[in-house]
């Protein structure tokens, strides 16, 4: 089966070990990814500093609409930050026409 692949930005810094492991365990469950072209921060990083919750939302509703555009795929996003982050997000602006709008 074939999937997105969010990488986000710990999986080329701080958690390059896990990608490590994460490649092969995936080969071996005959997983597919095909990377999200033009992904962004997903901005749980710059969450903690308190950044603009607004803005934070943007980037993953931008992740999202790509991923959406792209295929029928569903999306993986390995970080735990990044996957809670899309998670939280979707299911946010699919509950809140008005913030759909604010980050469209």
């Amino acid at each position: 089966m074939k999937y997105f692949l969010y990488w986000g930005c710990s999986l080329e810094g701080s958690g390059a070990n896990f990608l490590v492991s994460l490649k092969p365990a995936c080969e071996a469950l005959g997983m597919e990814f095909e990377e999200i072209e033009d992904w962004n921060c997903c901005g749980a990083s710059i969450s903690y500093a308190g950044a603009n919750d607004l803005a934070i939302k943007v980037l993953n509703a931008r992740n999202l609409a790509i991923a959406e555009s792209e295929a029928n795929y569903d999306l993986v996003a390995p970080c735990s930050s990044c996957y809670i982050q899309m998670v939280k997000v979707n299911h946010e602006i699919q509950e809140d026409p008005e913030l759909l709008k604010q980050v469209n």
